[in-house]
């Protein structure tokens, strides 16, 4: 019985290789911020420009920002003739996200005046940093963002870092309660791609925690982090007694730090995947900054680290940030992450690594399977899939089985067809 379980484990893993559950990346990309370019005059060749660069990299998929406040800013629903405006510039951007065979997240975030819990009067530059009063009319959104441009989203992001008071001035409990209610009603509208929880700073383990205990889990598709680093290499790893001396260094690393939030995920029983929405290295000028040399070496690494176990049981998307720098100040941290530079895209000396790592991944989707002309989502593309693997083991295990049983038969057929020694034989054995 041995052997024959062991030649069906050959017969299986020579069929079929390695287990769904051990590929790697799904997607992989470049966050990109083409909204910033919406008004230059050569918007066109601009947004052209843009998404050649990002096919060039080899990469899969893009992340795209909007903001809610930008279309329903007046009221519920497209409101005004900039909304309308703007609308048309986020439909030519997909488009040509599309045309070039590439997926979509869409990252969505900031609440308008008239949803806000905060009051756009008496605070004008931070009210749309604070929940809506129905979560739900951010589901309703959503839902309208999903049916618009179905066909290119591979997923869309409830917001951006919620444990950052540039992103959010309200509680840990508040932006679950608003998860909750935008997660059903998104889904209630028919929204068919993973929602994605909105990409925490940093491993946060302790906000992620909180968010857990205000009744989060189970509002979510993925759990998207950003895993940063604070500039060092990925590889990086800080020893038990610096740990000790100081707990929370963990959350500013990208192994140990992704470490440490599968290890909170699966503390509560969340087995859902994780999304890296951001992670990557500034060329600046900053204690944190590195050379462009090093930053595609670091991209490098953290390609190859998402590509082995454990990670690549459980990271499905890696994003970098970003394509293109955010200005021509070279000196700026904030504004120098971009593998190209600003306006010119001309590549930095991180280039070819980054594009190397890109090409040579295997494990991400077929440029095909990423593009759909429909507007199925990637769960159904993902459930299909499994279904499919399903399929062909239990073949596979069939088809080993009968082989080995016609083989016995076989065996046993010769063993009794073979004449039996002469007796003098027997007995002088």
């Amino acid at each position: 019985m041995g052997t024959v379980s062991f030649l069906m484990l050959v017969f299986i893993f020579l069929t079929l290789g390695y287990p769904p559950s051990c590929q790697a990346l799904q997607h992989y990309g470049l966050n990109i911020h083409t909204h910033n370019r919406f008004w230059d005059a050569d918007w066109p060749a601009v947004l052209n420009k843009e998404l050649d660069t990002v096919a060039a990299s080899g990469a899969t998929m893009v992340r795209v920002v909007l903001e809610w406040r930008w279309i329903e800013h007046d009221r519920k629903g497209v409101s005004g003739e900039s909304a309308q405006w703007m609308l048309t510039r986020y439909d030519e951007l997909f488009a040509a996200v599309q045309a070039r065979r590439l997926s979509a997240l869409l990252v969505v975030w900031s609440t308008p005046c008239w949803a806000t819990t905060s009051s756009c009067a008496s605070n004008p530059n931070d009210a749309n940093k604070y929940p809506p009063h129905n979560g739900a009319d951010f589901g309703d959104f959503l839902a309208f963002c999903y049916h618009r441009w179905a066909s290119v989203l591979s997923g869309i992001e409830m917001w951006n870092e919620p444990n950052l008071h540039p992103f959010w001035l309200s509680s840990a409990t508040s932006f679950a309660k608003m998860i909750r209610s935008t997660y059903t009603q998104a889904k209630k509208q028919g929204v068919r791609v993973p929602l994605i929880l909105g990409g925490l700073a940093d491993p946060d383990v302790p906000f992620l925690k909180k968010l857990y205990a205000a009744g989060i889990q189970g509002h979510y598709n993925a759990l998207a982090v950003h895993p940063y680093g604070r500039g060092r290499n990925p590889h990086f790893r800080y020893s038990a007694s610096a740990l000790h001396a100081h707990p929370s260094d963990i959350y500013h690393t990208f192994l140990q730090g992704l470490t440490a939030i599968r290890s909170a995920q699966k503390l509560h029983h969340d087995s859902t995947p994780l999304w890296l929405t951001e992670l990557g290295w500034s060329t600046g000028k900053g204690r944190e900054d590195v050379s462009e040399t090093t930053q595609g070496a670091y991209y490098k690494a953290a390609m190859s680290i998402l590509s082995t176990a454990p990670f690549r049981t459980y990271v499905q998307v890696a994003l970098f940030y970003m394509l293109a720098d955010d200005s021509a100040n070279a000196a700026d941290h904030l504004d120098n992450y971009g593998i190209v530079h600003f306006k010119s895209y001309a590549p930095k000396k991180s280039w070819p690594a980054i594009v190397s790592a890109f090409h040579a991944h295997n494990g991400g989707l077929a440029r095909a399977e990423i593009t759909n002309s429909t507007a199925s989502s990637s769960s159904s593309s993902s459930t299909f899939v499994h279904i499919v693997v399903a399929v062909v083991v239990v073949v596979a295990v069939v088809a080993a089985a009968l082989l080995v049983a016609v083989l016995v038969v076989i065996y046993r057929r010769q063993q009794l067809h073979q004449p039996n020694p002469p007796a003098y034989q027997v007995m002088h054995q």
